[in-house]
């Protein structure tokens, strides 16, 4: 393990309004909450673009055009997206201030604890929160952007000496194998601590790994725990998804890790259960993430990216161009990016250089 301490990553600790945030250290050493309107500013980002450069070269402004998938317009589902993550870090630690050694959960004690797991108890606890909705609405770019608003790691040094890890994120195996999902999270852990839990563990037992994977969430104060791609669990073979859903069970209850879900449709008949569940147990819930209707949030988005084109002619955003863009990416955004981009290309490769119905 690293034992330098970089000063960016030394805790420094904020005052806290909420009250059951008070007096927590790892609470109290994150960035602070902000409103609605900072969230947006966070979120948003727009290309570098200059009008200027529709004067240049066609293969220079070809190669421009990729610049389009850096466009991210937040819209309401996405700042409410973000407060959610907020809060399931910050009240995922209140009980959870740091105590001695001694009085930690022991490995033994959580894999003990993961085989006395019912099934009515995976049902109430294991999609605390979950995210749901089709390729290409953005699911993993929003996460990704929502996840670097919250350093990684923060050190706090005497009298805690301890490593907290505010958040780890994975994909689960296309095959729905849990020894390498196991494998995926020590290997996270040892990208930001510089330890070496993917070695030591490698050749222990599922059961073992799973202990070993709650020993060290709680050991190194994981905030929250996000499982991307959450419908491979589906094809887990044997009980690959019971011991999963068992395991989460474990994250929530005993060591008091919060797990985002997130994947498309084919997961609901494996989580819809749960969903119900989580509404009523804490107040988070879930989102189903569908693709934008036709209206003011699509009139937003598209007038926002409608600004970059690199093409010679400008040619204004038309009702007409609004309908067609709509009618062929069907409100996807990744679809909507991709059309956009591909027609810039083709009136700079046909010389047209002109965007038409």
């Amino acid at each position: 393990m690293n034992h330098d301490k970089p000063e960016d990553l030394m805790a420094v600790y904020k005052k806290q309004l909420v009250k059951q945030y008070e007096g927590n250290i790892l609470i109290e050493a994150l960035p602070e909450i902000m409103d609605f309107k900072q969230i947006a500013r966070a979120l948003t980002s727009k290309p570098v673009f200059s009008a200027d450069e529709k004067q240049l070269p066609e293969h220079i402004r070809a190669a421009s055009l990729s610049r389009i998938f850096s466009y991210f317009q937040p819209l309401s589902i996405h700042v409410e997206y973000a407060d959610k993550i907020g809060r399931m870090i910050r009240d995922g630690y209140i009980s959870r201030r740091p105590k001695p050694v001694r009085e930690q959960l022991a490995p033994e004690e959580l894999a003990e604890y993961m085989k006395s797991v019912g099934e009515s108890d995976v049902f109430d606890c294991v999609a605390s929160a979950g995210v749901l909705g089709m390729s290409g609405m953005g699911k993993t770019t929003t996460t990704n952007k929502i996840l670097s608003l919250y350093p990684q790691q923060i050190i706090h040094g005497r009298p805690y000496n301890l490593t907290q890890v505010v958040w780890v994120k994975i994909d689960c195996p296309s095959n729905g194998s849990m020894k390498k999902l196991c494998t995926s999270f020590f290997q996270a852990i040892d990208d930001i601590l510089e330890t070496e839990y993917a070695r030591l563990y490698n050749k222990l037992s599922i059961d073992d790994l799973l202990a070993k994977m709650a020993d060290v969430a709680a050991r190194h104060y994981v905030g929250l725990f996000v499982i991307d791609e959450i419908q491979h669990l589906v094809k887990a073979k044997g009980t690959g998804d019971r011991a999963m859903l068992n395991f989460l069970v474990t994250m929530n209850n005993v060591v008091k890790v919060p797990v985002l879900l997130i994947g498309t449709p084919n997961a609901k008949a494996l989580l819809q259960r749960e969903f119900r569940q989580a509404r009523r147990m804490d107040g988070i819930g879930g989102i189903y993430w569908k693709r934008l209707g036709k209206g003011d949030y699509w009139d937003f988005f598209i007038k926002g990216l409608w600004k970059y084109n690199w093409l010679k002619n400008d040619v204004p955003l038309s009702q007409e161009l609004s309908d067609v863009l709509y009618e062929e990416s069907q409100g996807i955004i990744d679809v909507v990016l991709k059309i956009f981009l591909a027609a810039q290309y083709r009136a700079i490769l046909d010389e047209s250089e002109t965007i038409t119905p």
